[in-house]
């Protein structure tokens, strides 16, 4: 069995709070319409309405999404390269937290943590424009990329998310929030921002940390940390988590361990410097 993450090191932490009944009601019927936009490297789908069981298992495929919109890429271009995507997740049997995961939740144990369903206001939308600066390419216009901004809290599934305060002596201060889908076993991380006047508290492993406090605490059994790739990048914090395995595209998680050593079918322009890039 893998090692829970203390809660007592959060004591304002509202775990107790939580519902998770209303974090994983099914819905009524299902609804979803869906449209394929197939390619060899690419697929995309739309998908307004489904169950928490149904989001397990487009995730357990290699899916993610925003919003409506799903996705999934086998390739995608990193410093002009095209370069392979590794779908991940974290198998919580498996979790343990490593030396500098503890020096985080060490060093950000004044923080108070709130959990509870998404809330888009303008203290979450002026700390994505704070954040958005970190982008060095092409950088998000708006923080409603990664939601149908109608219906933030509902499409395709309710949306969670994970708010980290700072107490000052003018009140708590918003400094990072993250963004999660709960499915039926699973979590999934959608997008997290936080200020960058505190980018050395490492609130994006941070946040991360804590939904998988989370989803341990509703007895999941995997968190989906989104996309890294088999080259280093700035995604590979999204590899140092314990017990993480990657996706083959075809019906198999692997353990990350043997990631350098699989027989992935090698596409003849992977690794190379691309043109118009």
């Amino acid at each position: 069995m893998g090692k829970e993450i203390d809660a007592t090191l959060f004591s304002k932490s509202n775990l107790d709070q939580i519902s998770q009944e209303e974090a994983l009601r099914a819905w009524a019927k299902e609804t979803a319409r869906s449209d394929w936009n197939q390619s060899l490297f690419h697929q995309t789908m739309t998908c307004h309405r489904m169950t928490p069981k149904a989001l397990d298992g487009l995730l357990a495929d290699g899916w993610r999404h925003f919003g409506s919109f799903f996705f999934r890429d086998i390739f995608n271009i990193h410093e002009r390269k095209l370069v392979r995507v590794l779908p991940l997740r974290i198998v919580l049997d498996h979790f343990d937290l490593a030396k500098d995961q503890k020096r985080i939740l060490k060093k950000n144990t004044d923080l108070m943590i709130e959990y509870g369903p998404v809330q888009i206001d303008e203290e979450h939308l002026s700390l994505f424009e704070k954040h958005k600066i970190r982008f060095n390419q092409n950088p998000p216009e708006s923080l409603y990329v990664y939601f149908d901004q109608d219906h933030v809290g509902t499409v395709p599934n309710p949306i969670w998310q994970c708010a980290v305060y700072m107490e000052t002596i003018m009140g708590k201060r918003l400094i990072a929030v993250s963004y999660f889908d709960l499915g039926e076993e699973s979590l999934s991380s959608i997008f997290a921002t936080f200020d960058p006047e505190c980018e050395s508290r490492s609130l994006g492993t941070f946040t991360l940390l804590m939904e998988v406090l989370f989803a341990q605490q509703h007895h999941k059994k995997y968190v989906y940390t989104g996309y890294s790739y088999k080259t280093p990048s700035h995604y590979d914090y999204k590899k140092r988590f314990k017990g993480s395995e990657f996706y083959d595209y075809i019906d198999s998680w692997h353990p990350l361990e043997i990631v350098d050593d699989f027989p992935f079918r090698i596409h003849s322009a992977e690794g190379k410097k691309l043109s118009g890039y």
